[in-house]
């Protein structure tokens, strides 16, 4: 039997010992990217922040010269005769004062017995381990200095470690009732406790505090515990419970399957709680029936809506959304419940029409308040959370960082936007109709291109067919379609972005001309398909490579959206425009080149789906939309990215630098058009940890300075990139980070080079921001 334990004991290190190869600090309590986003406003000098971070490292210095606590330390005995179990008994179970000695205890709800919370017991020390390890490691991961380090770790080692002081991995004497039972399912809410703490240990990834073999062994720990969880009979009950009880098991198992990289677990307990606990535990109005019955009901409304709170967000790490799970009224659930109680948290003369023996702190609200800011984007919330004493040095501020005032993008482009509007008055009407290939197989109205990187074969007399050179273009190609696309695109979005900041109709009525013969007069019209986009001479007379070449209409619907509601801009005119992206959306999806496009493994998908999610967007076509937000999750993160937020088939290319780009931009604006309330792309994570967060994070320094660059220059244009990516601006208002609009302020707007020019889908960026 010993060499059989041994045995598991091996494999469990092994396989615990490969995850913990992954130094990058993980935490699992908050939704993606908030810690992150803190911690680059506090580099960038972010002052609202910096109260918050003052209280936080006073109460982790006040840590450094405190003990940590052990379960080994109760004054009590558990029933097995070991210490090392936990043991607390029932807080609102009494003595029978009827009875000698006092058994069985008798209920009385919401009466704390202080018995229960005397050193006899661990009641006391879980809450204060764990709320120390927190403190201590978001102080490390803030500041980077060991010596926080190096106390949560003690915490650590001391609470699940040492074989002196370490407490056994299960609960079954947690909360039980003298006289009746040594422990029942209900003390398995005090183990969340447990799960806070290993979640917090993430943070100390990479110090030399925490060491591989401390992780490896705390999570061979919890792997024990997380069994007994999940399988005991006091599990099964807590599970079972369909009140807070329930709520926060959910949290802890889901905290822990992440911890242990159970995400598997962690997404099937997380889809499961949509029904098990959001459907069954809030009304139509809001009210939580199960917490009102209590005598705090109140504090357990409060509580309990807490508990679902930080279940959703753990769950978005799963992508799964709980946040936006809807009542049979429409509402959002988890906001209708936390409008039912604001009235009464946040007015004391409002009185509560339930029972509340306990007098109830505005204060402890205010983690709820800033999160529902940040998720429904409703003002109201973070109003009523400014008139909160104290509330700038809340640790909230932190966890759940407010959202910065964006840069008036209109202001900054003003003088550029009405110069280019100046010229595009000017312009005559393009139509590709004026300009005819030789080796077009279409008619016309029809759009042709040449592949970018075919020359004529050198070897033979006619020079078909076309070989290929990667990363160069052949400057002989017939390009004068691909110019009037870029052109129109050029002068429509100038246009649009010039009414948009001047509300003149004179930008709207020549932008309408200017639509109307390009894309709808009979005779002067593209045809709506590209079947002889990058012809390749000898080779091909369309391919379904070629689609990118309309890559530059993506500005063409939001333009017409700013200038819709002009009087100067005709109802036919766009009625035209929805039926033309329609057909063309069509068109893409069902022919046999756009088939091939769409499951292209590199950036030639990306694009093709970024074309189709703003021509859905723009013709209301939402079966469409949510097959884009598919192809972004499962496909484009999933596969075409890699796990530091680089795209590997991009950097296999002549132009690694130029395709990293252009791939990253598209990526982003993937995610500023399709991004909901109910499914923000931008706070996507994939089950391995691949986000548009990361990916941005990784291409940055090098767009801040090209030097850096690890690869070789690309074989065309180096001197012309980066110019003022739409990704640093996109990515720098979803999250916050002024390193990425800082950076996007100083580069170029407006490149020069041709290669850049045809490589750049974004021209006005004022008419992407909602």
């Amino acid at each position: 039997m010993a060499k059989f334990t041994s045995l598991v004991s091996l494999i469990i290190l092994t396989s615990w010992g490969a995850l913990a190869e992954e130094v990058s600090p993980r935490y699992f309590g908050v939704k993606p990217g908030l810690l992150a986003e803190s911690k680059a406003r506090l580099a960038a000098g972010d002052q609202t922040l910096q109260p918050a971070l003052k209280n936080l490292l006073e109460a982790a210095d006040v840590l450094l010269k405190s003990p940590p606590p052990s379960v080994v330390e109760k004054n009590k005995v558990p029933p097995s005769g070991d210490k090392h179990d936990y043991m607390t008994i029932a807080p609102y179970y009494w003595p029978d004062l009827t009875k000698s000695g006092g058994l069985p205890y008798l209920r009385d709800d919401g009466n704390i017995n202080p018995d229960s919370r005397t050193s006899d017991y661990d009641h006391g020390r879980i809450s204060l381990m764990a709320s120390s390890v927190e403190t201590l490691a978001l102080a490390y991961y803030f500041t980077g200095k060991e010596i926080y380090a190096e106390r949560a770790s003690l915490f650590l080692w001391v609470w699940f470690l040492d074989p002196a002081t370490r407490m056994n991995p299960h609960m079954e004497f947690a909360q039980g009732v003298l006289g009746v039972n040594t422990g029942r399912g209900t003390g398995i809410i005090e183990g969340r406790h447990l799960a806070t703490a290993a979640d917090a240990a993430g943070l100390l990834a990479g110090s030399a505090a925490w060491p591989r073999k401390d992780d490896v062994a705390l999570k061979i720990w919890l792997s024990t515990y997380f069994d007994w969880l999940v399988n005991s009979k006091n599990g099964k009950e807590e599970s079972a419970a369909r009140n807070n009880h329930g709520s926060f098991y959910d949290v802890q198992t889901v905290q822990l399957a992440l911890v242990l990289g159970k995400t598997d677990v962690a997404k099937r307990m997380a889809e499961t709680a949509k029904q098990k606990r959001i459907a069954i535990q809030i009304e139509s109005d809001g009210r939580q029936p199960l917490e009102l019955e209590r005598t705090s009901s109140l504090t357990y409304s409060r509580f309990n809506l807490e508990a679902l709170f930080a279940l959703a967000s753990l769950s978005d790490h799963v992508g799964v959304d709980l946040w936006h799970c809807r009542l049979r009224s429409g509402q959002f659930a988890l906001l209708a419940a936390l409008d039912f109680l604001l009235p009464y948290a946040t007015d004391a003369s409002k009185k509560w029409p339930y029972e509340q023996i306990k007098k109830v702190e505005r204060a402890d609200f205010a983690a709820l308040l800033r999160q529902a800011a940040l998720v429904y984007s409703v003002a109201k919330y973070d109003k009523t959370l400014s008139g909160f004493p104290d509330v700038s040095g809340k640790r909230l501020q932190l966890l759940y960082p407010a959202p910065m005032p964006p840069p008036d993008v209109g202001a900054i482009d003003r003088t550029r936007i009405l110069k280019a509007a100046k010229v595009a008055l000017a312009l005559r009407p393009l139509t590709i109709t004026k300009s005819r290939a030789k080796l077009s197989e279409g008619g016309p109205n029809d759009f042709y291109s040449n592949g970018d990187y075919w020359w004529p074969d050198p070897k033979k007399p006619n020079g078909l067919p076309y070989i290929q050179r990667d990363g160069q273009t052949n400057p002989e190609n017939f390009n004068q379609h691909r110019g009037q696309i870029r052109d129109l695109r050029d002068s429509v979005a100038a246009l649009g972005a010039a009414y948009q900041i001047t509300r003149e109709d004179r930008y709207a009525k020549k932008a309408a001309e200017l639509l109307q013969v390009f894309f709808l007069d009979p005779a002067t019209r593209m045809n709506p398909h590209l079947n002889y986009a990058q012809a390749v001479p000898g080779v091909s007379p369309g391919r379904g490579i070629g689609i990118i070449d309309t890559l530059h209409l993506i500005e063409i619907p939001p333009a017409i959206e700013a200038m819709q509601k002009s009087r100067a801009f005709p109802p036919k005119v766009l009625a035209g425009m929805y039926k033309w992206f329609g057909d063309y959306t069509e068109w893409m999806i069902s022919s046999k080149n756009g088939k091939e496009e769409a499951t292209a493994k590199n950036n030639h998908a990306v694009a093709f789906w970024l074309q189709v999610s703003v021509f859905a967007r723009f013709t209301r076509d939402e079966p469409r939309l949510a097959e884009c937000r598919r192809q972004f999750k499962d496909v484009f993160v999933a596969k075409q990215m890699a796990e530091e937020g680089g795209f590997p088939l991009e950097l296999k290319r002549t132009k690694p630098y130029a395709y990293s780009i252009f791939q990253l931009d598209n990526m982003t604006t993937l995610c500023q058009v399709l991004s909901t309330p109910q499914d923000n792309l931008w706070q996507f994570e994939s089950p391995e940890g691949r986000s548009i967060r990361k990916a941005v994070a990784y291409l940055q320094p090098f767009l801040a300075d090209k030097s850096k660059w690890p690869l070789k220059p690309d074989v065309q244009a180096w001197e012309g990139w980066p110019s003022r990516q739409p990704a640093l601006l996109f990515a720098g208002l979803a999250f916050n980070e002024p390193k990425y609009l800082d950076l996007w302020k100083t580069l170029r707007p407006d490149p020069v080079d041709d290669e850049v020019r045809r490589n750049i889908a974004i021209t006005q960026p004022v008419l992407w921001l909602r």
